[in-house]
């Protein structure tokens, strides 16, 4: 049955008013397209639109029915009904049917093309207890006007498919503004908030924060609450409660802010409208790009949902469910379904500018340079070099390994670094019949540890070593390298260490299967995947695949017979033949080593030179780039397909769907509440030992987080951090021990996980590629102890060098504690804290600072209710009553009054409707009185409850 447009139209307009969906940009068009186009049931829908909330009548069900039935949505006897109109549907009878107007098959589609909507709008709504019901509406199909998915078939990547087709891409809208010299420009708010924040775009000639030294004009944007009792009449104007400030330099491009809005509402107010401030302090007018969101994520359920994808690619990866390349593509496109689905989803040109190209150009080129270098025969004529200086025995030749990998990680990129060594690792692993998986995780481990000494040893340390705060503060090239050297020394020692006792046993480095059994296997994996490359576009093609599949069907053969006449005996390192192995490996293509050699060379001492500045501007990308171009130049082979399949396409896949993952777990708030998480905690712990406990911190977190997240994104925000920690006068925090935590800790977090750096993914790929695969658990048996081992020592001597003497301290252990039971309740938010306050501070008595002990830490018990301190002062309104949540540096575990204090702002945050939305309250530096309510008036006492009947009292002097 063909289904009538204008019906569909009004079912759609019913579905969106009796199903109480908000009304949006889509929905309102088809409703305004039903109103103009639909005679049947006109009436019933305008009175409805008019009066959303008014209760439908039995009319208005009636008709619903019938249009459900004729639409197919309902059969005629009314069994398959939503259980919300069951009842009502199973009371109408023919008498009610008979009232109904006469609906008739309408397949009028003129006008459909007029209508100004999109010619593909989807709508969903989920009921409880029914299925979800998506209604398309094409003009070339009416006869598909309707589908209905069963939301429990529904699969994870249904849900993801639908969010990303049913959600148009985020394009913000920007408004030109111009802000004048001397004054305030504000900028109303027409639309109503939909949740507590609003998110602020900013764009025009305004710097990074990095750059926030170049310039001293400033811009201030702040968000007021206008109650209005008519529209166009204003009758009072405030701040919202605990409104954030956003200060920006003025001469990137843009900045993104989410403001908190206050959730207390005006009694006498009619009608209220968010109006947005500007000011500079510029003499003359600045133009700024300016948008809005008034629906963005909401941090806290992007949080859980971005470790809710996390640990499904954890957990994809972990157990090898499937390959870890397409386990993060699974993993990145769920990301952006989340965004879609929160009204956040990025344009493609958005998710392309999160591709960190400079390192996929770099894996790309350098995996070209090697490739063409290991044709030379060069790898396996130094593996038999070195088989010959170390005399073929182990211990000498990890040594040799692992002290040339971490040399070579302090002047190159660990990436280069693993792509030169892995290779030559595999070969002379080979020569000595060993198994080489342990080896490549023992030089990835020193990799991940050389990188730490220099800032262009490792990623991270290239962004804190360029930040600006961090020149000024005098670390230079020689300064970070001497601080970090001794460290980095320390760990080296202590991972050698561990690594020589733990795994001293020769059964570590022998393979599980005899030799020949395990030669074969990869063996006809290589004959498997090169099959599997071949594709089947002609005639000669099918003849070559078919020869290559015999070729593998009779290695298959030979395995059978090896497996069932090996007797487990492998030959002995001391019985290798080395006239044998000489004639064996040996130059191959002594012209192609020498140009190869000359490129390689250049573009290596190229990479040197970029930790002078002057000399950096060209990107290790770049450089390596011109490299493979010019080797191909030189490259006499005409054939390039050959090599192009040699590169670990799977490896710069994976990199390119981690990045996008990556960004969109920030975009949702994981890597910001990882941070403002540590900086709470630093703030809260008393003043004597915050130094320590900032560089415990930062160390730590950053290292851990390094271990399961991409450690770039991760330095950069607590790079901010450590700044903001220096900046804070009251906090007397130096700022280069904050550095060489945070430098430690993303570096040598990369041991902890196959996934905590890139030069771990780009070895495993190799290894891949020659058949010796290592899993996500291999690597971690051995990389995590590393880690914690690594990270132990160098807080050890980070703690040793720079906070020395509050070692000595006698409540050091005190702010240990205190640290670790922060760490361990930092999640709890306990309401009603008040009725547990201590006893000994509650009272009429005035009480000095003097007075207050250390040992009054404890006494919050697990009652736990942070506050964010304004950094502007506002007057008690006459009669205000409220509950004083906090004064100076406030502590989950402790309230600690600092000794410093000046003056301090106190948010009072008011139980009740009383004129205004927030009070603050201030005090001074020598005393303050705990005690009962203060002030009020009948009015408010009334509708105050006992529970917040005990407050705190601030009298200032």
């Amino acid at each position: 049955m063909k289904v009538p447009m204008n019906i569909l139209v009004i079912a759609f307009c019913c579905i969106s008013h009796i199903w109480c969906i908000q009304p949006e940009t889509n929905n309102q068009t088809l409703i305004d397209y039903c109103m103009k186009e639909a005679e049947i049931g006109e009436d019933i829908v305008e009175s409805y639109q008019e009066d959303p909330d008014k209760e439908p009548t039995e009319d208005y069900y009636c008709y619903l029915h019938c249009l459900f039935t004729e639409i197919g949505l309902l059969s005629e006897d009314g069994d398959v009904v939503v259980d919300v109109f069951k009842t009502i549907f199973d009371e109408v009878d023919e008498e009610c049917l008979k009232k109904l107007p006469k609906i008739t098959e309408c397949n009028d589609m003129e006008n459909f093309d007029e209508c100004d909507m999109e010619k593909t709008i989807f709508h969903s709504s989920e009921i409880p207890g029914t299925s979800q019901i998506k209604i398309t509406i094409q003009p070339q199909t009416p006869q598909k006007l309707l589908q209905i998915i069963d939301s429990e078939e529904e699969s994870v990547f249904g849900s993801k498919s639908f969010a990303l087709m049913a959600n148009n891409e985020t394009v913000q809208d920007m408004h030109q503004i111009s802000i004048p010299s001397g004054s305030v420009k504000s900028y109303m708010v027409l639309n109503k908030p939909k949740t507590d924040k609003i998110r602020v775009v900013l764009e025009g000639a305004l710097l990074p924060p990095y750059y926030g030294n170049l310039s001293k004009d400033m811009m201030i944007v702040w968000i007021q609450l206008m109650v209005m009792k008519d529209v166009p009449k204003p009758i009072n104007t405030s701040a919202i409660r605990d409104s954030d400030i956003l200060w920006l330099q003025v001469p990137e491009v843009r900045h993104k802010k989410i403001f908190h809005l206050s959730s207390h509402q005006i009694e006498n107010a009619s009608y209220q409208l968010i109006r947005l401030e500007f000011k500079t302090n510029l003499e003359s007018n600045f133009p700024v790009s300016m948008g809005y969101n008034l629906q963005p994520i909401n941090p806290d359920d992007g949080v859980i949902y971005a470790a809710l994808v996390l640990l499904g690619l954890y957990v994809l990866i972990v157990f090898d469910i499937i390959h870890r390349t397409l386990a993060a593509m699974l993993a990145s496109t769920m990301s952006l379904a989340i965004l879609a689905a929160l009204n956040e989803r990025p344009t493609v040109e958005e998710i392309i500018s999160w591709i960190d190209m400079e390192t996929l150009i770099l894996l790309f080129s350098m995996m070209i340079l090697v490739t063409i270098f290991s044709e030379t025969g060069v790898f396996d004529y130094t593996a038999l070099w070195a088989l010959k200086k170390t005399g073929g025995s182990l211990w000498p030749l990890i040594n040799m390994l692992c002290v040339l990998t971490a040399l070579l990680s302090c002047f190159l990129d660990n990436v280069t670094t693993v792509l030169l060594i892995t290779p030559t690792t595999i070969k002379l692993c080979e020569v000595m019949q060993l198994n080489p998986k342990q080896i490549l995780m023992f030089t990835l481990i020193f990799a991940n540890i050389g990188g730490a000494v220099t800032p262009i040893g490792d990623p991270p340390n290239v962004i804190i070593a360029s930040n600006a705060e961090v020149i000024r503060s005098g670390i230079t090239f020689g300064i970070f390298t001497l601080h970090m050297s001794v460290g980095v020394l320390l760990a080296f020692l202590v991972v050698y260490l561990q690594i020589r006792i733990t795994y001293r046993d020769m059964k570590y480095y022998q393979f599980d299967e005899p030799l020949p059994v395990q030669d074969l296997k990869r063996e006809i994996e290589i004959w498997t995947r090169t099959a599997n490359s071949v594709g089947s576009y002609s005639k000669d093609e099918d003849a070559v695949k078919e020869s290559l599949w015999k070729k593998t069907e009779k290695l298959k053969d030979d395995l059978k017979q090896v497996v069932n006449t090996s007797n487990n005996n492998t030959q002995r390192l001391n019985e290798v033949n080395l006239k044998e192995l000489e004639e064996k490996y040996s130059i191959k293509n002594k012209p192609l080593l020498i140009k190869s050699g000359i490129t390689l060379s250049l573009v290596i001492c190229v990479f040197f030179l970029h930790s002078v500045p002057a000399l950096s501007r060209l990107g290790l990308g770049w450089t390596a780039l011109l490299g493979a171009l010019l080797l191909f130049l030189l490259y006499d082979n005409q054939d390039l397909e050959g090599i192009f399949a040699r590169v670990e396409w799977s490896t710069l896949l994976f990199f390119a769907s981690l990045f996008i993952l990556m960004e969109a777990l920030s975009r949702l708030g994981l890597i910001d509440w990882i941070g403002l998480q540590t900086q709470y905690v630093i703030t809260s712990v008393c003043p004597e030992s915050r130094l320590a406990a900032a560089i415990v911190l930062i160390l730590w977190v950053s290292a851990i987080a390094s271990a399961f997240v991409d450690n770039l994104p991760l330095t950069t925000m607590m790079l901010r951090i450590a700044v903001n920690l220096a900046g804070n006068q009251e906090l007397h925090l130096p700022l280069q021990p904050l550095i060489w935590a945070l430098s430690f800790g993303a570096c040598l977090g990369g041991n902890g996980t196959l996934f905590g750096s890139s030069s771990n993914i780009v070895c495993a790929g190799l290894a891949e590629q020659h058949g010796y695969r290592f899993t996500f658990i291999q690597f971690m048996k051995v990389g995590l102890p590393a880690m914690i081992s690594s990270t132990i020592v160098v807080t050890m001597y980070l703690i040793f060098c720079h906070d020395y003497e509050g070692i000595k301290m006698p409540n050091y252990h005190l702010a240990v504690l205190e640290t670790v039971l922060i760490l361990v309740i930092i999640n709890l938010n306990v309401m009603n804290c008040v009725k547990l306050i201590d006893e000994r501070i509650i009272g009429g008595r005035e009480i000095s600072i003097e007075d207050v002990p250390y040992q009054l830490s404890l006494s919050f018990s697990n009652c736990i209710q942070p506050v964010k301190l304004a950094d502007q002062d506002e007057l008690i309104p006459t009669g205000a009553e409220g509950i004083v949540s906090g004064w100076g540096t406030i502590s989950p575990v402790a309230t600690i009054l600092p000794r410093n204090l000046r003056a301090a702002t106190i948010p009072v945050m008011s139980k009740m409707m009383c004129r205004m939305d927030y009070m603050m309250i201030h005090i001074t530096e020598r005393q303050f009185c705990a005690g009962y309510d203060f002030g009020g008036r009948d009015t408010c006492n009334q509708k105050i409850s006992e529970n917040y009947r005990l407050a705190w009292k601030i009298f200032t002097q």
